[in-house]
């Protein structure tokens, strides 16, 4: 019987465990494809890898080239039936510095098929940016903050040379 149970589970878990990796893979086709497809300004093919719903606020701005960004991709997890990609762009900014910008890449099945779900991936690229530039923030104050130190270490150690100089007048 025990050997029974467990034969029925291996037949059970093995195929559920492998459709769990070719799900993964299959979304994370689909999300390389949809960020090629933007990456290339290809927006028929961008719009048919999304869903319905969302497919028409795929829009490029023509004033600016994709060129010099880089889209990479990193853990693609099943949540709820749906496939969230991690995913990073990253692009030169106009003072030379690279600004790297994480978010997700959100994916539903429609009709078996998984489609980008293109409003909540864009609303992921905001959060990311948000997280970026309040990085970015946090920096900058921490570095405001050491030079002000600093400032009064010196100003603290120039006020006692003047007193101690004074002092021996």
């Amino acid at each position: 019987m025990r050997k029974a149970v467990f034969a029925l589970l291996a037949l059970w878990l093995v195929p559920a465990l492998v459709g769990c990796g070719n799900s993964e893979d299959e979304s994370l086709t689909v999300a390389k494809a949809f960020w090629k497809a933007m990456e290339n300004e290809d927006i028929e093919t961008a719009r048919s890898l999304c869903t319905e719903e969302t497919a028409g606020s795929i829009t490029v701005n023509g004033d600016e080239k994709s060129e010099d960004v880089a889209v990479t991709f990193g853990r693609v997890e099943i949540i709820d039936g749906e496939s969230h990609v991690t995913t990073t762009i990253a692009g030169e900014n106009e003072d030379g510095s690279i600004m790297s910008i994480p978010m997700e890449t959100i994916l539903v099945r429609r009709d078996g098929e998984w489609k980008v779900d293109a409003t909540r991936t864009m609303m992921s690229v905001l959060g990311g940016a948000m997280g970026a530039m309040m990085d970015a923030m946090k920096e900058g104050m921490e570095e405001m903050g050491k030079a002000m130190a600093e400032s009064m270490q010196s100003s603290i150690e120039s006020a006692d040379a003047t007193a101690a100089r004074d002092d021996g007048d």
